[in-house]
This record gives C-alpha cells, structure tokens and sequence, in this order.
C-alpha cells in the first residue's frame, strides 16, 4: 500500500472512530501521520480514556493488514477458550470473562482483523469496565466473523461451533456430518445452485445478489446423507426456495412465493423479519431499507386482522430509503449524545423519516426519567441533511415503544383522545385507595413509588402497577379500560402484618438473592410480629444470623455445593445464612438445565448435612421457603398445614419426576390412559398404589420430624 493511500485510509478510520468523541482537526492530522509512519507528534496532546481506546483499535485494526492473521476459528481457539478456562477449578465453572480478559480478547481479536460492531454487548461491557458472558462474547466475535446469524454460516462453520460449545459445556455434539459417500458442502452447493436457475432462471436470477443461504445436513433413516439449502430472499419480492440434495446430486425443489394479494399485517411484519434479517425479530433491529419496505406494503394489509393504531401511525409516516446529501444515522446519534450529555454506550432505536419533505432521522434513547415517572425515553428529530436538532422530547408515563419509528407529530394526532397513561395511573391509584379505604397512599411521590404504565392495544386498556420504594407501601396493580373503568387486580394494606412483611420485603429487595444484612433486618422485623399462617410462623422461627458472624463466607460456601454436585451444575442462584444447631448453615442454591439444588452446609466443619435435588418441570413443588429455611424445620410445617399425603406427592414427584402424582387426571399412562392413584397412609408411610398396568407405584417413609427415611418403586401393575 502507497503511503499516501494508507494515510488516507488512517484518515478516514479516525474520522469514523472518533467522531463521537471530538478531537480537533489538528490532533486527527497528527494521529494519522503518527501511525501512517510520517515526522514524530512534537506537542502532548492530552486524551481520555475512551480517545485513546478508540485510537489503540484503530491502530491495531490498520496494523493487521500487514501481520500473518489468526482466523477467527483459531482466534476462538487458541484465546478465547483458553481464557475461558483460567478461571474454572474443579468443582466450579465459571461463566464469564473478567475485565481484563475480556480486553485482552478484543485486543487479539483486532490483531487478527476482527472488529467488532461498537453497538455488540461485547464492546459496551468493554467501555463500561465490565466482564462479559464467554458464551456469548465466543458467538458475536464468529459472528462477526462469519457474517450473519448462525445458521447462514457455513454447515462447517456451524459444526465447529457446535463441537466448540459441546466441548465447553461437557455435552456431546449430535450434529450429523457427512461422511466419505456424501456430497461435500461445496458439491451440495454447487448442484442445489445450478438446477435452481435451471427451474427458475427468471424468480432466482442472481443468487448471490437476490439471496441468503443457510444449509444443514441431515442423515435419512436409510444413512444416506441429505442437504438442505434454504434460500432466503433480501427483499419482499422474491420466491423463498428450499432445495435438498441428495447424495447422488440430485435436488429437489419447494418454492414458497411471496404473496401479497391478501395479507394481515403480523404476516407482513414476519416477512420484513426474514427478508432483512432482524436480528431481534423485532422493529428494533429494522434497517431503513426494511421500513420503506415495510411502508410500501403495509397500505395494502386486511384492517381487520391484527391491526392496531400502532399501524394507523405507521400508515400516516413516510420511511425514504438515504440518499448521499444525508448524515449516517451514527452521526445524528453522536449529535443526540452530545445534546444529551451521555456516553457513547448508547445506541438508540433510529430510523429515517420524511417530515414536510425533509428528511429527518428520529434518535431515541431509553430509560430517561421525568419527574420520577417511568419513561420509554426522550427522542431527537434531527435534520438528515444538517444535523441540526428540530425537536427534542422526553416521553410521558406509558407512552407505546412505537412511539420511536413515527413522527411525534403523527404520534400525538392518532393518540388523540384515547387515556394516557398519567391519567389511567391516576384513576387506577384513586380506585386502589378507595379499596383499600387508605386515602393517604401517596402513589404520586416518587420518593415512594415507581409507577408503570403498558397499553394493551389488541385489549384497549391500561395496565397500571405501583412498585414500592420502601417497606412503608404495599404493591397495588389495576387495570383501566378507555372507558375510565378501573379494576384493581392486587393490593394490599399499608399496615405489615408477621403475614405479609415477606412479600413487602419482596416487592422493594425483589423476589430472591437478598443480601445476607437484608436477612438480618427482616428476621429482626419479624420477631416484633405475630403470624398466623403457617408461612409465617416458620420464617419467625428461622433466625438469620450476621455473616461476619461464622467462620464460612458465602463464596466458600457456594464452592462446597459446586463441590459437592456431581452434576458440576453451572449456576448460583442463591445463598442465606440460617441459624440453627449444633452451628449456622449456609443454604445454597444451584441451578441446572433440569434440576434446582438446594445444599444446607455447615459452617464450622463444612459438610454438607442435607441436599435435595429437584427433578419435575412443574416449579409449584419449589416453595420458596424451602430455599430460606431449614428442611428439618419446613418438613413438618408444611405437613401439618398441607398433610403427609402431600407432603408425599411432592417427595415422590421429584424421586421419580412422575407428574402424574401432581395431575392425576392427565394421560400418562403407556398407551395415553388416564392414571389415577389410590393412596393409603400409614403412620409415617404414604403408599400411592397405580390402578394403570405398566405404571410405577410408589411407597415414601418418613421419619417422626417428616423428613424423607426412604422412597422405594413398587412392582406396576401386570399388563
């Protein structure tokens, strides 16, 4: 490469890198003679950190070319797994990336030629400081690399990925490959190519111009390998054609075409999905060549089917396709930012629209709070061939995520005269108090409360919900029709009982993985109370005791239950230090593809004195207590509350994960009859005897506290 060529390359680099950052002209100038190997810098230039970021990538992206590059594979390979496994042991796999491996990774990565998009997860949680998940950093660097979803990557490209996560994970690939006797993917290619535009030489035309390929293989029942290729088109004009080749290169042939006589809208919106490859499946992630698209058709959709005034704004807006005299949408962003004071963390919901016959780039940025009232955001209207800022405005309570893609003008005109949410939240809190006959609630301070607002447009009614900022309020939700009418579908008095103060310690810490000193003051809260559920009583008597307290911390206690799981169970859901005798237990929750564990661990010796594993998919069997008091202490509570028999159900449910002994009347037996179960109960023994042949029958002996002594599977019944 010349070096005027390559300076002129820096130069245009550094344009797009920093512009949102705003160095001078002059500083730009030095920075490209610097790199492209011109006279030293002779003045300091003083630069922040995201400046000298965006310069290092810069840097590393142009130096590439001239270096023997990794490919992405073997930049996977030899990094990114490797690194992946530095912070694993034994007994515990971790799941994401640290700060600093996660930069050393996007360091290797532009080394090698791969740059990622500034707008990916993996490079915002690089600006913030942040770690990453390792799977998820492995899929957008081949994604980048590869080009596109997943299953438009070469059938190789999909294997190996495939092979690398099953290795990551200690699971086993079960996707096919073709062997010796099959067509290699370039023969399948090749063979589905040619006797497409042999069939179709006018609807396929230009394959590489008009579609997008994802192939997979298969194996038929007789061994014989099959390909699929699917041809997706990029537009709403196209056939969408499916071709299986089979071993001997013979292919045949499904055309899907694009019909637009009669459509519903939801079809329509489908197909701009597809056609442009919304990564999301949702509008969000539209490009503008998507929109006009989508304009073009949508006046010609059936009203009557799944049409809402959110089509009414889009039917009234207008979505140009850019022209050259127009701004990147990155560049208004980076106006937006500017206005805005914000990060360039940021990227928004953007999409281009014709104002009065100007084009005008609307920019919008999320979670902006007015006034303490929950807001979808503020967006910009910014002139596409100025960049000047036209409007600027912050969104109300409840305002439709629509409200992003339409001019805010035609926003308000096809609004007009429906509620808003304020006003629905209004009438929802006057009703909650007139229930509760509390005309004090404060619902309106948002020092107290965080109001939500969501319409249901296929309802045509608001939903509202008051979320508490302290223990002093309750949760309320109501819901309002556009007649003003006003349901109030949960509330509850502003006075704690020993009854309810879990659930109001819910609403304000969440529902799970509350600090341990969270624990602390609500033990405390409840001994000054007096339950009359059985709920209640046993969270009184469970005593949470201070960590600093016990020798074990939660993370040495959480490394025990990894330990101690031999199903090497991937993630900790939770951890509350319990008191109890003869020492303090830590109860550690562990969650899994199929199971949920929960370990009781001994803090002076270690041990672990109680562990159960939940195996049924039906989570009513996981009371919430039992993650947050002792199993000795919940058996028999729940038993006296429920009695043994259901007691028993839920033992023998996780046992044998038999969901027959939760629905009885369901269809589980061998050949689809309905199992009923006659139970006999003892003592301390529950029998649930199958009147279904072929179907297990169950004895669970429990011990005088009702904790499980043993389960055992009885002959079934002879068919």
């Amino acid at each position: 490469m010349k070096h005027d060529a390559a300076r002129e390359q820096i130069r245009r680099s550094l344009d797009e890198a920093l512009a949102p950052l705003e160095p001078t002209a002059a500083q730009k100038a030095r920075m490209a003679e610097k790199i492209a190997g011109g006279q030293e810098m002779k003045h300091k230039t003083r630069l922040s950190l995201g400046l000298v970021l965006a310069i290092v990538l810069t840097l590393l992206a142009v130096g590439a070319a001239a270096a023997a590059l990794l490919s992405a594979q073997e930049v996977i390979e030899k990094n990114a797994v490797p690194l992946a496994m530095e912070n694993d042991t034994a007994q515990r796999k971790t799941e994401s990336y640290t700060h600093d491996q996660l930069v050393s990774l996007i360091r290797t990565a532009n080394e090698n030629g791969i740059t990622l998009d500034e707008s990916t997860g993996i490079m915002l949680a690089l600006k913030k400081g942040e770690g990453y998940w390792e799977d998820e950093a492995i899929m957008e660097i081949c994604r980048e690399a590869f080009g596109g979803v997943f299953y438009e990557w070469t059938y190789d490209q999909q294997y190996w990925y495939m092979n690398l996560m099953a290795a990551l994970e200690g699971y086993e690939n079960d996707m096919p490959y073709p062997g010796p006797e099959d067509l290699t993917a370039e023969q399948a290619r090749s063979a589905a190519d040619r006797q497409l535009l042999a069939a179709y030489p006018g609807e396929a035309g230009e394959i590489t111009a008009v579609y997008r390929r994802q192939e997979t293989f298969t194996t038929e029942e007789d061994g014989q390998g099959q390909w699929m290729s699917t041809y997706q088109p990029n537009d709403l004009e196209h056939t969408k054609f499916m071709v299986s080749v089979s071993r001997d290169g013979t292919a045949e042939i499904d055309a899907y075409p694009q019909d637009w006589a009669h459509f519903a809208v939801n079809q329509l919106e489908s197909a701009v999905n597809d056609a442009f490859r919304a990564v999301t499946g949702t509008k969000s992630s539209w490009d503008q060549a998507a929109w006009h698209a989508f304009s073009e058709k949508l006046p010609y959709a059936d009203r009557e089917n799944g049409w809402t005034r959110e089509h009414d704004a889009y039917l009234q807006s207008v979505y140009p396709l850019p022209d050259a005299r127009d701004i990147s949408w990155k560049e208004a962003l980076a106006a937006v930012l500017a206005d805005a004071g914000r990060t360039n963390t940021e990227n928004g919901n953007h999409v281009l629209l014709e104002i009065d016959g100007r084009h005008v780039w609307k920019i919008t940025l999320p979670d902006l709070a007015d006034a303490g009232w929950r807001s979808g955001g503020t967006s910009w209207q910014i002139d596409a061939r100025t960049g000047e800022i036209l409007e600027r405005a912050v969104w109300d309570l409840g305002d439709s995520a629509w409200r992003a893609y339409v001019p805010d003008s035609v926003y308000a005109a096809v609004r007009q005269g429906m509620l808003t949410g304020r006003e629905a939240a209004a009438l929802a809190a006057d009703a909650v108090r007139k229930e509760l006959n509390e005309p004090d609630i404060p619902f309106e301070d948002s020092a107290c409360f965080e109001t939500r607002a969501d319409y249901r447009e296929w309802k045509q009614q608001w939903s509202i919900t008051f979320v508490p900022k302290s223990l002093a309020w309750a949760r309320a939700e109501a819901r309002v029709n556009e007649d003003r009418t006003v349901s109030v579908t949960r509330c509850t008095p502003s006075l704690v009982t020993g009854d309810t103060l879990y659930q109001r310690y819910q609403e304000v810490y969440s529902v799970n993985r509350w600090r341990q000193d969270t624990w602390v003051r609500f033990g405390q809260a409840m001994q000054q109370l007096s339950p009359e559920g059985w709920e209640g009583k046993l969270l009184k008597q469970t005593v949470y005791p201070e960590e600093s307290s016990v020798p074990m911390t939660r993370e040495q206690a959480v490394d025990i239950a990894f330990a101690h799981n031999e199903l090497q169970e991937e993630e900790e859901l939770d951890a509350t230090l319990i008191g109890a005798a003869p020492h303090p237990v830590w109860k550690v929750v562990l969650s899994g593809d199929s199971s949920l564990w929960l370990y009781e661990i001994d803090v002076e010796t270690g041990n672990v004195v109680d562990k159960e594993a939940f195996k049924p998919d039906n989570w009513k069997f996981d009371n919430p207590l039992k993650r947050y008091t002792l199993h000795r202490d919940f058996a028999p509570a729940y038993a006296a509350e429920f009695g043994m028999e259901q007691l028993a159900r839920i033992e023998v449910t996780k046992y044998a994960a038999d969901m027959t002994l939760d629905e009885p009347q369901m269809p589980f037996g061998p050949n689809g009859e309905a199992v009923h179960y006659r139970v006999e109960c003892g003592d301390h023994t529950v029998l649930f005897q199958s009147d279904v042949p072929g179907t297990d029958s169950y004895r669970i002996t429990f011990t005088e506290g009702f904790m499980t002594e043993k389960i055992e599977t009885l002959p079934s019944v002879p068919q």
